[in-house]
């Protein structure tokens, strides 16, 4: 019988390390917020969702398939391999994509080196997350957020009056990349031919069965939450593409909760054989779910004083937009853990109709909502977006559970 113990430990030192950390990462985004001007955090905000995209099109969409797919494909021999091909494909696409968006020398410089040294550190904390070993899989975050830390104190204090974009995304590059040097042991050592061979046989392997329309969906829901930030950079002002930034910012203390909740409860329902297992799963995630409740309605109240008396007005506008975000993040946590039932038994070529219909909708209503409502137009969409994919997601793993147990 699953003890309850032992994944509300694991859950809460993922949780409480998440916490530190993006606290961390709290401090240092409202320093970047105060000292940059619109123009700067709207660069910011742009960069982040580019290298984003590429990310989770080619690092989240393959470390998923890793662990929901590791001992059928049988990936676990495969990692070091499997990564190359990962960072040759990452390098590709954000050059391509900067070429598009005309991202030009430093900019783009950066934020390839932004979006390679996530994919180490990600597949890094991937490995660590599918054998379980959250002891290891914390110490890459808390070791990059650090080093991260010291070095923007350091610019910061050094460069008050001119905190530039791409200054600063090539500092938290030199961060991913140094906590991913620290855990290097997860990789073997073999030559850049045979690795890179190696890789590509594992890829043609996961693009010749169903786990292709896993990485679909996946490269989807990047699109997904990225184009709001596109579309805001091509038609919007810089204040409401920053003001969006910063809402979505905010968004990310609730983020950090539901990351916590999916590290741990992904592996465990995707390897749950028994009944019993996946209802005490069940439980802890019903019982998680209230406190989240209290957690977000509390904290709401103290958020959105801050930003009024922090900023003095200067992103009152991203107000109205968190909040929408933060009824997302309670439906979320209510829900997703469905969606990974829906992925343990690989229910994929559906899960992408649905969501790739739910990204049509998404850009037609922002079209319209934007003029209306600004960016709580877009909030809107968006999180409507995603509830209407997590409830699909409850009724088919609903009928999986009452079917498969």
């Amino acid at each position: 019988m699953l003890k309850f113990g032992s994944k509300v430990k694991d859950m809460l030192y993922v949780f409480m390390t998440s916490f530190f950390s993006k606290g961390i990462m709290g401090v240092i985004t409202l320093l970047i917020i105060k000292y940059m001007d619109y123009e700067e955090y709207a660069l910011y905000t742009f960069l982040l969702s580019v290298s984003g995209l590429v990310s989770g099109i080619f690092v989240a969409s393959v470390n998923n398939i890793y662990i929901v797919g590791c001992n059928k494909l049988s990936l676990e021999k495969d990692k070091t391999s499997l990564c190359l091909v990962q960072t040759v494909l990452v390098v590709v696409f954000t050059v391509l994509l900067g070429n598009i968006f005309a991202i030009e020398g430093t900019g783009l410089l950066a934020v390839t080196l932004l979006t390679v040294a996530v994919c180490f550190s990600e597949f890094i904390k991937t490995a660590y997350q599918n054998i379980q070993n959250f002891s290891q899989y914390n110490h890459v975050e808390l070791y990059r957020v650090g080093i991260f830390a010291i070095l923007i104190f350091v610019y910061v204090f050094l460069f008050t009056n001119s905190i530039l974009a791409i200054s600063v995304i090539l500092l938290n590059s030199l961060a991913f990349l140094a906590a991913a040097m620290m855990n290097k042991k997860v990789f073997s050592i073999c030559s850049f031919n045979q690795c890179l061979g190696d890789g590509v046989k594992t890829f043609k392997i996961i693009f010749t069965s169903d786990y292709k329309f896993l990485f679909i969906y996946m490269a989807l829901l990047t699109f997904l939450a990225n184009v709001n930030v596109f579309f805001l950079r091509m038609v919007a002002s810089e204040s409401d593409l920053a003001s969006y930034g910063v809402a979505f910012q905010f968004y990310n203390i609730y983020a950090l909760v539901l990351g916590a909740i999916t590290t741990v409860m992904f592996p465990g329902i995707v390897n749950a054989e028994t009944k019993q297992k996946m209802k005490d799963l069940f439980e802890l995630q019903s019982k998680i779910f209230k406190v989240m409740l209290l957690f977000v309605a509390v904290t709401d109240v103290f958020i959105v004083e801050f930003i009024k008396l922090y900023f003095v007005g200067k992103y009152d506008e991203s107000i109205l937009a968190f909040l929408v975000f933060s009824l997302l993040a309670v439906f979320s946590v209510m829900l997703s853990p469905y969606m990974t039932v829906v992925l343990k038994f690989e229910c994929f070529k559906p899960l992408c109709k649905c969501v790739f219909g739910v990204v049509l909708l998404h850009c037609l209503s922002v079209f319209f909502l934007y003029p209306m409502l600004g960016i709580l137009g877009m909030a809107l969409s968006l999180s409507l977006s995603y509830t209407l994919i997590n409830i699909y997601g409850y009724v088919k793993g609903k009928k999986f559970l009452m079917d498969k147990y």
